[in-house]
């Protein structure tokens, strides 16, 4: 970066000594316009607003996954009440059985 910049310096230094050739002038003149071109759309972009609601938007993602996950987390934890009511079911029948056979 710094490279280019005394690039830069060295080719306007060149400029205003007239020491630089026509084609020199042409690519300086061409990069200030990409440069000015450049600039343009970025302001209008902030204008408009096209650099704007990104808050907005990464809120309401987030916001989905978090009602998604809450979701996904309600469902498996009804899947696993299911699990512990028929183990304890199974255990319970167990131990009725096994204190009968002791009796």
């Amino acid at each position: 970066m710094k490279r280019t910049i005394r690039e830069v310096k060295r080719l306007l230094k060149l400029f205003s000594e007239r020491k630089i050739s026509l084609q020199w002038k042409m690519m300086l003149y061409l990069i200030s316009l990409i440069l000015s071109g450049l600039g343009i759309a970025v302001i209008l972009l902030i204008v408009i607003g096209g650099f704007g609601g990104t808050e907005e938007k990464i809120t309401r993602l987030l916001e989905q996954r978090l009602y998604q996950s809450s979701e996904e987390a309600e469902e498996e934890f009804e899947e696993y009440t299911g699990y512990a009511l028929q183990m304890s079911k199974r255990l319970g029948s167990f131990l009725y059985t096994l204190n009968r056979s002791r009796d």
